[in-house]
């Protein structure tokens, strides 16, 4: 059969009009929608799901449901819509993590998910970021991809661990497995030769991220929990990481930058988790109090990575800042990166300029009372020179408390009675007072809503409640949870 031009996206995706056959240079000069509805329509053939777009019913719109593609068979199709056929176009992968049933797990979103994930889409589509993709777990991937409206959503056929990680609480829906997910996406992604950029959505974005990023002459560019110049490791940091931050800088996955000439590294990540998932813990790893930490770090993506790179790493990292060598000081301004070499392949950590730790805690409301009248007024921005704050060791509840304060996109989805979905958002008037601090920022803030009284917005303490609140300049590897 001839195929039909479709001039425009309609009701939905494969309805086609009756034009003349097209011509291969009249399919060129299809508009960009159409040709992606095309690409939907193929991926619904053959890999037995389907992307239904906006329906139109009785003059009002209302969003469509998406339903998840199992991304283990139609891969390359959906990276092709993803990316509209641009294929050095990077494409931004966002991991949902679905609410663990202890709310506190500090990876969990809570009841947030939804907003969580949209807040990060639409912070990236506003840096001009349109190319996305969205991987969740399968159990939960129908109502999360409905619900977050992401052009491209789905899961990879699930992996199964051993019976015997049961002990310690890793079943196929454990978020470890999720992550797992997520390297071995990725892997495939970068060997059909697209650049990824892997974000966690529990980042507030202040500022594109990826111009900064992609300049560096990178393969592979991570985030870091150790701002460089490195120092020397404190206890509690040598117990994780296992030795002075002087030879080692510990990356964080919740960034990552990657080019197609890094695959192997992060097929290797892939490999070895998922073999030890499939085998049975080594329990000789643990000893004494520490029973179970050192067990999951097996099958901790982020410690295998930092594992692998321990590895593989065959010089020392050297530290630039633009131009060149920095001493301290480029450090404190948080503007040092750093670069090593795996045989070939060359990696590297970002600045916290571009990334780095977002601290916080809740308040009670006598206690931000107090504070609130002697705080100052007028300067509370959190390190405007810092474009993502990353809350990765912060309490759920305080991170839902936080989110509708300092980030722009949550509070319009809380103000917007019309969306669907949007978790503790929706709650966001009734969210007690929040402290916070970032890895950049000299200062703590107090920040509280309108509906608490006294004023609202964010105010910077006075030193002696700085300290009192505990949240200091969150610039270590283990700032607390909070």
């Amino acid at each position: 059969r001839r195929a039909r031009c479709p001039p425009r996206l309609t009701a939905r995706v494969g309805r086609f009009c009756s034009h003349p056959p097209c011509s291969p240079a009249a399919r060129m000069a299809v508009d960009q929608p159409a040709r992606l509805a095309l690409l939907a329509l193929h991926l619904a053939v053959a890999g037995g799901t389907q992307l239904v777009a906006d329906r139109t019913t009785g003059g009002r719109r209302r969003p469509a449901h998406v339903l998840p593609l199992n991304l283990s068979s139609s891969l390359p199709a959906a990276l092709q819509i993803a990316s509209g056929g641009r294929r050095r176009d990077v494409i931004v992968l966002f991991t949902a993590v679905f609410p663990d049933k202890q709310s506190t797990t500090q990876v969990s979103m809570g009841g947030d998910t939804i907003s969580f994930l949209r807040a990060a889409m639409s912070s990236m589509r506003r840096f001009g970021h349109s190319g996305q993709l969205v991987l969740t777990e399968q159990e939960h991937a129908s109502r999360l991809c409905g619900l977050a409206a992401a052009p491209v959503c789905g899961f990879l056929s699930p992996v199964t661990p051993d019976a015997a990680w049961g002990r310690y609480k890793v079943s196929r829906s454990h978020y470890y497995v999720l992550f797992l997910q997520r390297w071995r996406l990725l892997s495939r992604a970068l060997h059909l030769g697209y650049d990824m950029l892997s974000v966690d959505t529990d980042i507030i974005w202040t500022g594109d991220p990826y111009p900064s990023a992609a300049s560096l002459p990178l393969d592979a560019a991570f985030a870091t929990d150790v701002a460089p110049p490195m120092g020397k490791a404190d206890d509690r940091d040598r117990a994780v990481i296992g030795e002075s931050t002087t030879s080692h800088l510990p990356l964080n996955s919740g960034f990552m930058l990657a080019r197609p000439e890094a695959q192997r590294l992060f097929a290797e990540v892939a490999r070895r988790l998922r073999h030890r998932l499939l085998q049975p813990p080594n329990r000789t790893v643990a000893s004494g109090r520490a029973r179970e930490e050192p067990v999951l770090h097996q099958v901790f993506p982020q410690m295998v990575l930092n594992e692998v790179v321990k590895q593989w790493r065959s010089t020392p990292w050297s530290i630039h800042s633009g131009a060149g060598s920095v001493g301290d000081a480029a450090a404190v301004a948080g503007t040092a990166s750093a670069s090593a070499k795996l045989g070939t392949l060359r990696i590297g950590v970002l600045p916290h300029s571009t990334v780095g730790r977002l601290c916080g805690k809740r308040l009670s409301r006598a206690e931000a009372d107090l504070m609130w009248q002697s705080a100052a007024v007028g300067n509370c921005s959190l390190a405007a020179s810092q474009l993502g704050l990353h809350a990765q060791m912060v309490n759920p509840l305080t991170r839902r408390a936080l989110w509708p304060l300092l980030h722009p996109v949550v509070r319009a989805q809380a103000r917007d009675s019309g969306q669907e979905a949007l978790g503790g958002a929706h709650g966001a008037a009734a969210s007690p007072s929040v402290v916070v601090s970032s890895a950049l920022t000299p200062h703590v803030c107090l920040c509280r809503d309108l509906e608490q009284g006294m004023g609202s917005g964010c105010r910077t303490l006075m030193p002696q409640h700085s300290y009192r609140t505990g949240v200091k300049r969150c610039k270590g590897f283990a700032p607390g949870f909070r």
